[in-house]
């Protein structure tokens, strides 16, 4: 089915250049049935003309030229220059120009010196001029389809980086969440082991060597060592930039700091706290912090200092962190989900199984929302 566009094609020039061989009186006696075998030669090949421009360009021309010279029959060449338009915005430039050259030439010498009474002006100057035009318009077409290609391989590559990209940056957030999360569980497995170990003093103070010391001796021992091989682990996750950073996990109680430091910056934050605040999973807690603090982020770097609204709303088994900024002046920005950012809120708020919405507001401006279960992941 590919290729049936060029069956049709030479079929129908087929059925033309015979009507013309039929319907010409002025073939040679006894030269008619020749002049319908060029004719046919001259058309059929067409059909691969995609897959063998330049052997199907030979034969056309052959049998064209073959007819314009032996059976007196004026240039009518049209399979002739449909073969050398497919050669031209098929081939290499330097190619083209060959078999234009040659055409141009054969076609001259062929017209000129066909069976009529006399050469005219006309026949050393209408066949270049037509080999001309279709040359042209053949590499113009050629030249086309280049720039075409290479713009379309271009977005294919950039599409193939942006994707590589953002794999890139969801894996380094990904190490990111899971250093803070360990420290987040490295936390609570400490306190686990100490309060284990303060029974299982309490136990020997009171003399106690039943199965509640050995329970206790055995829960510190076991904390102990998951605690080693979380420490262990962290070692792995942190890389030598970061090995400083081992400051507090910080959490909703440092949001005012946050946006004091956003205000400095330029950014003009109204801030709110909506619901009855609660105490939060440390998961949680670290990820609305985050979010809160790549939004505003986000907001500043990408529309300037535009009046913004940061929400922190509980809502029982949620907690919701809402971000909203005005238009920015001038020409509208392109940074939705352009950026990592998003990937970054995606990766945190999938972890703990929520819900994130970004999109552009249709009064102007941008919004963030991200829903966090203070339950963890939902089945």
């Amino acid at each position: 089915m590919r290729h049936l566009p060029d069956w049709v094609l030479a079929v129908a020039l087929l059925v033309v250049l015979e009507v013309g061989v039929a319907t010409t009186s002025h073939i040679r006696p006894g030269w008619r049935g020749l002049a319908a075998v060029a004719a046919a030669l001259a058309a059929l090949p067409l059909a691969w003309r995609h897959r063998a421009p330049i052997a199907v360009w030979a034969v056309v021309g052959l049998a064209t030229l073959g007819g314009m010279v032996n059976h007196g029959t004026d240039f009518k060449g049209p399979a002739l220059l449909v073969a050398l338009y497919t050669v031209v915005t098929m081939s290499s430039r330097r190619v083209s120009l060959l078999t234009g050259a040659i055409t141009a030439v054969a076609v001259t010498a062929a017209t000129a010196g066909g069976e009529r009474h006399s050469a005219h002006w006309q026949d050393f100057v209408l066949p270049p001029l037509v080999v001309a035009a279709v040359w042209l318009v053949g590499d113009n077409v050629r030249v086309r389809r280049a720039y075409v290609g290479e713009l379309e391989a271009k977005a294919a590559r950039a599409e193939l980086d942006r994707a590589a990209d953002s794999a890139r940056a969801a894996a380094a957030e990904r190490t990111r969440i899971a250093r803070e999360l360990h420290d987040v569980v490295v936390h609570h497995v400490s306190v686990i082991a100490v309060q284990a170990g303060a029974a299982r003093m309490q136990a020997d103070q009171a003399g106690d060597t039943g199965p509640a010391r050995e329970a206790w001796a055995a829960v510190e021992a076991t904390a102990r060592t998951a605690l080693a091989e979380l420490r262990r682990l962290l070692g792995l996750l942190r890389s030598d930039d970061d090995a400083a950073e081992l400051s507090p996990a910080p959490g909703l109680d440092q949001l005012e700091r946050l946006v004091e430091d956003l205000r400095r910056a330029g950014l003009p934050v109204e801030a709110r706290i909506e619901g009855t605040a609660g105490p939060l999973p440390s998961a949680v807690d670290l990820s609305a912090y985050r979010i809160a603090q790549e939004a505003l982020t986000n907001v500043l770097k990408h529309a300037g200092p535009v009046h913004t609204v940061l929400v922190v709303r509980f809502c029982g088994d949620h907690v919701d962190v809402e971000v909203t900024n005005d238009a920015a002046p001038g020409p509208p920005s392109v940074y939705e989900g352009s950026g990592h950012g998003l990937v970054g809120m995606r990766e945190r708020v999938g972890l703990l199984g929520g819900r994130l919405s970004a999109h552009a507001r249709a009064e102007g401006g941008f919004a963030v929302l991200a829903s966090l279960p203070l339950g963890g992941p939902q089945p």
